[in-house]
């Protein structure tokens, strides 16, 4: 049960809205977020060009920690120095206010 489950820190947030879903019997409902898993979908591909390979490296080492206050700083940043970029940035924020580090990490490495 719930009860029994336990986490280590560094608490990996996809395991543990996972354990929350498999025991409370929920289904997550995203809204508004494109999905960069989908081979056929480039709608974001020219505008992610746009973002320096190091600053989706830097996003990218930022989600593997987890750190999610540091990721939304990093995309606000990115917001005000890449405007353009804005939709792009707005799925990435998405992600990440909903802990979906896993499609964070998607949307990020298929333009690696």
């Amino acid at each position: 049960s719930i009860l029994d489950d336990y986490l280590m820190k560094p608490i990996d947030y996809d395991r543990f809205l996972e354990n929350f879903q498999n025991n409370l019997n929920i289904e997550w409902v995203y809204e508004g977020l494109i999905d960069f898993s989908d081979p056929k979908n480039e709608a974001f591909e020219d505008i992610l060009k746009t973002l320096p390979v190091h600053e989706i490296e830097e996003l990218m080492r930022l989600g593997q920690m987890g750190h999610i206050r540091a990721i939304q700083t990093k995309i606000d940043a990115l917001d005000n120095e890449f405007p353009e970029c804005s939709l792009l940035i707005t799925n990435l924020r998405g992600y990440v206010s909903d802990f979906q580090l896993t499609r964070f990490m998607a949307a990020l490495e298929k333009y690696l």
